[in-house]
């Protein structure tokens, strides 16, 4: 590990960390600004710990995955002594089962696809089985192309807790193929499938609120 724009990092690193801070940056009012209650948020692609931390400024309690070991060591170092933060060495996805991970481009170590692998090293498991009945008012999903399968495993709680959901959708899923600008097929499927509305786009990521929840907050 390293430290690089004042965050430990991986050995490798060189310009994930940069990119991710960019990313937060654009993001963060724009999506905090449409939670009404702030209980508890779930971030998923935890990387180094960026967005866990940033959230933890808005929410009582995070709750953060990160499946990949060199990012998952960072992610305890730079979160030590933020105790709101929940962090479960673990991918979502549809079901329990075992994956491994590729790495897409080189120096960013955020930039790393699953793959379903019976001899894999990872363990995927759902929300649901994870959280149960907790609450959660934001579901945040950075998973380089499990972000639907990610969806279908928080089937039950995105019924009952109506969580505002951010999902990145830049052509890395596997079941809504795109170029960059995101699959109009996957925003189609959000809505039709947990009854939200596509509110806007957010570089690379997708946000929806419940169709039932016209509320705008500010921070």
């Amino acid at each position: 590990m390293k430290q690089l724009y004042d965050w430990v990092v991986p050995n490798r690193e060189e310009v994930g960390i940069r990119d991710i801070l960019n990313e937060w940056d654009n993001k963060e009012k724009e999506v905090i600004s449409r939670v009404s209650k702030r209980n508890r948020a779930v971030q998923a692609g935890g990387y180094v710990g960026v967005f866990p931390l940033g959230l933890s400024k808005h929410f009582k309690n995070v709750t953060t995955f990160e499946p990949v070991q060199e990012n998952w060591e960072c992610l305890l170092q730079n979160t030590k002594d933020n105790n709101k933060i929940s962090k479960f060495q673990f991918a979502l996805s549809n079901a329990n089962h075992t994956a491994s991970v590729s790495h897409t481009i080189e120096n960013n170590c955020g930039a790393v696809q699953l793959h379903n692998d019976k001899e894999g090293s990872i363990q995927a498991v759902t929300l649901d089985s994870i959280l149960g009945e907790q609450e959660v008012n934001l579901l945040w999903l950075d998973l380089e192309g499990f972000e639907a399968k990610a969806l279908q495993g928080a089937t039950n709680i995105i019924e009952k807790h109506r969580p505002v959901i951010v999902i990145e959708n830049n052509g890395l899923i596997p079941e809504f193929p795109s170029d960059k600008r995101g699959s109009e097929e996957l925003r189609i499927w959000v809505e039709k499938t947990f009854d939200y509305i596509f509110q806007s786009r957010l570089m690379r990521d997708d946000l929806f609120i419940p169709r039932s929840d016209t509320t705008w907050t500010t921070l």
